[in-house]
């Protein structure tokens, strides 16, 4: 083949992979682009030939993975594999040591020689798309010039192939089993311009498996609240969210202290889209006093007062809170009166966590009333016991076992004790299934402990 002239193998390099995406809107950094190409993928590019030889292995994955993925991620990691294919192979096969950091554990940058085992010395255009695909790869060696500064934040949101929820989508070239598609993502975020609808994409998401033991909600709401300001109808979405916050918090309960679940994610996903939201408290109001998520609405306020130096929180300036405090107050009555009415209507038990719930309606109303309704329902012995277990609480052991507890401070504001003791002392344990057995087990180990917060007396 002759030799090209000056620039003529960039613009056919270029126009080739120009071609691949066509009118396609793809994520696509341009700076980012210039910096890799030049020092990463150019010096690659010597013939014609092997221009063909990339811009073909780019469009067979971009043509399986299409918008799931970053472009210039695409090309530089088809690159990788194409000319330093043995340290693409072994990345392949050692994720943990490439992904960003999200676990306590990972706070030092293992070390990368491994992947210079077959050379003499680390080479310059491997080692720029490595910093550049995986920015925990780092070595003195690497020009400044040749860095790249992002925001780990936003790596999910611009696909990056250094999230953990990205990775496989590069190296299987096919949409994980349990992530949802950029096209199935994109249509259930436009529905949040109807809370209806919104709403039953959310229960839809709940009832299929994702990955990890999750549901496809989890990994829905993990990349919704990064998109919160493309949200033009904040009060529509947050309608929706409030109408079924509740049965997420459910079905995707808290693992650990890393994982609250889906709890945590829809705190900060309305958290969001209320902060740059247009009257956010007459959005909660409403979002309140019309959906059926009445434990998600006291654990929001709950956090929401934190910022005003209340529940253990430490007070923000004034600049920095979501909400004035004043507003808070008036969120609370809206609560107090939702919950007092489910109260008359008979189906308060039915709220998941009612213990939360009770807390908040003794700290927000009237305490005389959340007591009174426990009295009335725990008349029934087989209620008294499912009100027992609502306070129950899951703690780790030394030895990493996890048993359930129960602190006796946070139900005597709400129960008769020696009553409660009484009644379940002279019952039939025959009538009891195992759970109820083992419940009453663990209201009697509470009595007879000196401290019943004490994790020693319980691990004893």
């Amino acid at each position: 083949m002759p030799v090209p002239a000056d620039n003529s193998l960039h613009v056919f390099f270029t126009n080739r992979l120009d071609a691949i995406v066509g009118e396609d809107e793809v994520t696509f950094n341009e700076t980012h682009w210039q910096t890799v190409y030049r020092h990463g993928i150019d010096p690659l590019i010597e013939t014609p030939r092997s221009a063909i030889r990339v811009t073909n292995a780019v469009k067979t994955a971009y043509d399986a993975l299409g918008k799931e993925v970053n472009y210039v991620d695409l090309i530089a990691v088809e690159s990788l594999r194409i000319y330093f294919n043995d340290i693409y192979e072994k990345i392949r096969e050692d994720k943990s040591k490439f992904i960003v950091r999200n676990h306590p554990s990972q706070r030092q940058d293992p070390d990368y020689d491994f992947l210079w085992e077959n050379y003499k010395e680390p080479v310059g255009t491997a080692e720029m798309l490595l910093s550049y695909l995986f920015p925990r790869y780092s070595r003195d060696e690497i020009n400044p010039r040749k860095s790249i500064r992002e925001d780990e934040e936003t790596y999910r949101k611009r696909k990056r192939i250094c999230h953990p929820d990205m990775f496989n989508y590069y190296f299987r070239q096919t949409v994980p089993e349990g992530e949802i598609p950029q096209s199935e993502f994109t249509s259930i975020k436009n529905s949040a311009q109807d809370h209806k609808e919104f709403a039953q994409n959310l229960l839809g998401l709940s009832e299929q498996d994702g990955k990890s033991g999750r549901s496809r909600a989890y990994s829905f709401l993990k990349r919704f609240q990064e998109h919160s300001e493309e949200i033009e109808t904040r009060k529509e979405a947050t309608l929706g969210i409030f109408e079924v916050a509740d049965h997420l918090v459910q079905v995707d309960p808290r693992a650990n202290s890393l994982d609250d679940g889906n709890i945590g994610l829809l705190f900060q996903t309305v958290y969001s889209l209320m902060e740059d939201a247009d009257k956010p408290t007459q959005i909660l109001e409403n979002a309140i006093s019309t959906g059926d998520s009445p434990y998600f609405s006291a654990y929001l306020l709950g956090l929401l007062s934190q910022e005003h130096g209340e529940y253990g929180g430490t007070e923000r300036l004034e600049r920095n809170r979501l909400l004035r405090y004043e507003d808070i107050l008036d969120l609370r009555e809206t609560w107090v009166s939702q919950i007092e009415n489910q109260a008359i209507r008979g189906d308060l038990a039915d709220i998941n966590r009612i213990n939360l719930v009770l807390e908040r309606w003794r700290d927000w109303g009237d305490s005389s009333g959340a007591v009174e309704w426990v009295r009335r329902y725990t008349t029934d012995t087989e209620a008294l016991i499912e009100f027992i277990e609502h306070f129950l609480t899951d703690v780790n052991a030394s030895n990493r076992e996890t048993y359930e507890i129960l602190k006796l401070e946070q139900i005597e504001p709400f129960l008769d004790i020696q009553d409660a003791e009484y009644r379940l002392d002279n019952i039939d344990d025959s009538e009891l299934t195992e759970r109820q057995k083992e419940v009453v087990n663990i209201f009697k180990q509470a009595q007879s402990l000196e401290d019943s917060n004490s994790l020693e007396g319980w691990a004893f």
